[in-house]
């Protein structure tokens, strides 16, 4: 069961998927993909930073 996530750039929606899709897609890694999911980083760095939050699993879908 994989977790689907959605990216945003302040209220602009990017992009949605896994996080082998995302990072496929965008050229992440793993590791900074989930930098960018913490709370504490939404943060720091404010509105105009790529933001990634957690939407659900692809169970529920």
């Amino acid at each position: 069961m994989a977790m689907i996530y959605s990216v945003y750039r302040g209220e602009h929606f990017l992009d949605v998927g896994t996080y082998k899709e995302l990072c496929a897609r965008w050229g992440w890694t793993q590791s900074y993909m989930r930098q960018m999911s913490t709370e504490s980083r939404h943060r720091r760095l404010g509105d105009r930073a790529l933001k990634i939050y957690r939407v659900c699993n692809e169970q529920n879908l």
